[in-house]
Parts: structure tokens; sequence; C-alpha cells
């Protein structure tokens, strides 16, 4: 069964090879927003304040506070984190998508005419004229037994209907 867990104050985040479980992310800091391919942006993962990082299996954010590393896992596997303060077990709710800005070019780039760059989703395979990102949705109950639901990212790919193009 899938699982939610959480660490605080921790004085560094994992090592490399626990980011392996990953394919795609973006890491935010005051002057950089960067789009992150895993495993090989793994020892990057630090130099930025906060961040996401998913793949088919999981997803994992982190934040820098005051206090140390806050790091949050949903893995379906339900492995949890290893020094996890708080963990709870999550229902499993169906899968959706979601559309990311942009249209592609002439040379397969991606652009968004608001933005005066190309964005940078790296060499995502496909045709597709837009790009989405497939997201897992999980029910969990709240602080007060309220039923929440809540998703993840699982992988980045050409929109429903254009799969193949």
């Amino acid at each position: 069964m899938a699982k939610i867990s959480a660490a605080e104050a921790l004085t560094a985040l994992p090592g490399e090879e626990w980011w392996r479980q990953f394919e795609h992310g973006m890491g935010e800091k005051a002057d950089e927003v960067a789009w992150l391919r895993f495993p090989s942006d793994a020892e990057r993962v630090e130099e930025f304040e906060e961040g996401v990082a998913f793949g088919p299996h999981s997803e994992a954010r982190w934040r820098r506070r005051l206090g140390g590393w806050h790091l949050v896992l949903i893995d379906d596997a339900g492995t949890g984190l290893e020094d996890a303060d708080a963990s709870q077990e999550l229902e499993e709710a169906g899968v959706t998508e979601v559309l990311l800005w942009g249209e592609r070019g002439e040379e397969g780039e991606l652009w968004e005419s608001r933005i005066p760059a190309a964005l940078p989703y790296g060499d995502i395979e496909g045709e597709s004229e837009r790009l989405a990102v497939e997201c897992k949705q999980y029910w969990m109950t709240g602080e007060n037994g309220e039923p929440l639901r809540m998703s993840r990212m699982v992988r980045v790919k050409a929109p429903r209907g254009e799969e193949g193009q």
C-alpha cells in the first residue's frame, strides 16, 4: 500500500543513490529554477532551497528550513523514509494529468508566448504539440479524520489522445 512519510530537521538530504528512483524534477532557489533529470542531477539537489523529484513509483519534495531539511516522500511500495517523523498509508484514487505550458517549436523545444525563452523541460520524447504531467491520486486521513485528496507526479508525457504522435 502506498505511503506518505516526512522527516524534519535533517542535516543533509539522502545521498545520490537514493535519487535513482526518480526521473524528473524541479529545483528552486533565489536566482534559479531548474529542470532536473535523475539520476544525473542527484548531486545538485542541495543547491536548491526547495524542489520536487518524481518517477514511476514515488515523489519527493524537499525544503531547506532554519532547523534543517524537511523531506516528504510519497512511495507506492509503502517503504517510506527511513528516519520519518510521521507517516500514513494512502488509498489509491486514480490517475489524472495536468497540461504543461508551451507548444513545440521547429526544433522540438517548447515555447510559451509569455516567457521569453524555451521552457526547460529537457529532452522529452515524442512529437506531441503539448506535454502533460501524469499524476497519481490518493486519499489520506486529515488530523480531524476528514478525507483529504492528494496527488503526486508520475511522468512527463504526451497529453491523452496525443500519445504516439
